[in-house]
């Protein structure tokens, strides 16, 4: 699904924090969103994700534009069409990691696809933990979890909020690896903040803020 933005302004108190960005994600790609922090990374994020409201501007999922909806009609469509990865996904900690998967799921009133979730979970290196709780697993797992559990509802759009930023380089190595092949073969739409150079080098394009 193609994203777009027209004319994005956000303040944030008396900070003009974004000011007249506009963008446009075709279908499919993957796009890195870089900058020191607190430039607003997370905050176009949330923007183009529909949580947040810009103080001017429109956000475009393909044709619809999304500020323009009513807040049900948002909802719907971004639990349809959305997945999301944080830094840190929270699992709840008494659950084993097929639990927290399949409830992650749940939440998006979608019937979790299970043959797809295993072949996820396969493709991640979960297959031998699914029993574990999700106390006790390392960042790394945590973060292939929170990977599967925003792919296996098969979203349009992958939104990412530094998905690499606690992990060691191995790992961090091997979630981008997982996250750009799973995405691309899917064709799926991917917008991510990151500080990671090396990830935001492997995307296919690069929207720097100052």
């Amino acid at each position: 699904m193609d994203v777009s933005a027209e004319g994005l302004q956000l303040w944030c108190g008396q900070r003009h924090l974004i000011r007249d960005l506009s963008l446009q994600i075709s279908s499919g790609q993957s796009w890195a969103i870089t900058g020191p922090s607190g430039v607003g990374k997370s905050s176009l994020l949330h923007l183009l994700a529909g949580w947040m409201s810009p103080d001017d501007g429109s956000v475009f999922w393909g044709t619809r534009d999304v500020f323009r909806l009513r807040q049900t009609q948002r909802d719907a469509l971004r639990r349809d069409c959305i997945g999301t990865l944080f830094q840190r996904p929270h699992l709840h900690p008494q659950l084993n990691i097929w639990d927290n998967i399949c409830l992650g799921d749940a939440f998006t009133a979608i019937a979790c696809d299970q043959d797809r979730a295993h072949r996820l979970c396969q493709r991640c290196g979960l297959e031998d933990i699914l029993h574990v709780a999700g106390k006790d697993i390392s960042g790394g797992q945590l973060v292939r979890c929170g990977l599967v559990r925003a792919l296996v509802h098969k979203p349009a759009i992958l939104i990412a909020d530094e998905p690499t930023a606690t992990l060691d380089v191995g790992s961090a190595t091997q979630v981008t690896d997982l996250l750009l092949a799973l995405t691309r073969e899917e064709h799926t739409t991917v917008i991510l903040a990151t500080h990671d150079a090396h990830l935001a080098a492997r995307c296919d394009g690069t929207l720097e803020l100052t």
